[in-house]
Parts: C-alpha cells; sequence; structure tokens
C-alpha cells in the first residue's frame, strides 16, 4: 500500500495490488493468453514459425553451451583434479562448506579464463600472420 499526502489535506490509501485496473489487466491478459492456447490453427502457425527461429538460434546456443561445460569441466578434471580433491577434502574435515566452494569456484574461474585465453590465442595466430593473399608469412 502507498500513502499519498497532500499538504493541507488527509492521507488517502492506494492499494496497486487490488485496484479495479490491474484487475481488469489481469483478465485480459488471462482470456488473451486463454484464447492463444486454445486456438489450434493459431498453435499451429507459431510452431510452423518458430521452428526456423529454434533451429536456427536456440539449437546452436544449446550445442555451444554444452561443448563449452563440457570443456570446463574436463580441463578442471586435467589441471586441478589432485588440489581440487585435497582441498576439499581438508574442507569436508574442517567442516567448512563456504571454502570446498571457493575452491570449486576458483576452479572453474581458472578454467574459463585459460578457455578463453586459448580461443583468443588461436585466433590471433590464424589472422595475424597471414599476408593479404591468404599465406602464411615466415
Amino acid at each position: 500500500m502507498m500513502s499519498v499526502n497532500v499538504t493541507g489535506s488527509e492521507p488517502f490509501e492506494f492499494d496497486v495490488t487490488n485496484s479495479t485496473a490491474t484487475k481488469k489487466i489481469q483478465l485480459f491478459l488471462t482470456s488473451w493468453i486463454s484464447w492463444l492456447v486454445s486456438d489450434p490453427q493459431l498453435a499451429r502457425w507459431l510452431s510452423w514459425i518458430l521452428t526456423p527461429v529454434v533451429v536456427a538460434f536456440v539449437l546452436p546456443f544449446m550445442i555451444l553451451l554444452f561443448i563449452w561445460s563440457s570443456s570446463l569441466l574436463l580441463y578442471v578434471h586435467r589441471v586441478h583434479k589432485r588440489r581440487l580433491m585435497r582441498r576439499l577434502r581438508e574442507a569436508v574435515n574442517e567442516r567448512d562448506i563456504a571454502k570446498a566452494g571457493r575452491e570449486i569456484v576458483a576452479a572453474l574461474w581458472d578454467a574459463q579464463v585459460s578457455l578463453r585465453l586459448t580461443i583468443l590465442e588461436s585466433i590471433f595466430h590464424a589472422f595475424c600472420f597471414r599476408d593479404g593473399f591468404g599465406m602464411v608469412m615466415k
């Protein structure tokens, strides 16, 4: 609730959650959404129009997300396995969950930085050591 006080008058209460305008908007939105869901031709048209969007944008994004997450986990497993396991065992023995969480987050950040630097380095070497004709300079 919001209280408004104009100079020289008594304050009045304005309740945003129970106003008639809010109820009308909620009624309009629920009726409109129920109409969208119940119309089979509209659902068919939406699936027809959104399929290329999903295939072109969402699917490649999900694939890249899975590749990125698996490369992070593999890097952590390869580089930080012994150190991380030793420090996690120490944190469990000390019953310090925050310390274990900090160690995991630090290892993931290190993996992310390493992955980004590797990608940037390969892009740099691919584009910077070529002359104007696409030949590698010696």
